[in-house]
């Protein structure tokens, strides 16, 4: 609906001679957002029927951490966290992926997007410096504190955040 507002408005020049275009701009990256996650959804419920994907997944048995690595991978390439938590939450739901997993590999995101703003500012001086070593050291704290904290709950089944988190959910 937002595309093809955006398109008529767009096509038939009803932008107020430009003024609207920032906006008409806006609602064509939300409208494409939301067509995406659409996307997203519909691609992932076919991938827990997939033999190799049962037989990936199935090797790797209870263990979170390949998920983590994964996110940490796959943030560093895409540069986007949260493409990855949101890729790796529609997983979930499609029951691709476990809960734990799908927390694993969101946490890995948030230190992958740490690691490739840490750098990608290699070369910068400064407050702006001091800003990505901040951003860095807060995600990277972050994960020292909350994935053992996973690993303790899962391996020892004392509850703690992941149990109140599926509770939430």
């Amino acid at each position: 609906l937002l595309l093809g507002i955006s398109g008529i408005s767009s096509y038939f020049s009803l932008d107020a001679g430009g003024r609207l275009r920032p906006m008409l701009q806006a609602l064509v990256g939300v409208g494409l957002m939301f067509m995406g996650l659409a996307l997203l959804k519909a691609g992932a419920a076919p991938l827990r029927d997939m033999a190799w994907l049962r037989s990936l997944l199935a090797a790797t048995g209870d263990a979170a951490l390949p998920a983590f690595a994964l996110g940490v991978a796959v943030t560093f390439v895409a540069q986007s966290s949260s493409t990855v938590s949101m890729i790796a939450i529609t997983m979930f739901n499609a029951g691709v992926m476990r809960f734990d997993e799908a927390e694993m590999a969101i946490y890995g995101a948030s230190l992958g997007s740490g690691f490739a703003t840490f750098l990608l500012a290699r070369g910068l001086t400064g407050t702006t410096r001091q800003l990505v070593l901040y951003q860095f050291a807060f995600k990277a704290l972050a994960t020292v504190i909350f994935v053992p904290l996973h690993l303790i709950e899962t391996m020892m089944g004392i509850p703690l955040h992941s149990a109140l988190l599926s509770y939430l959910v």
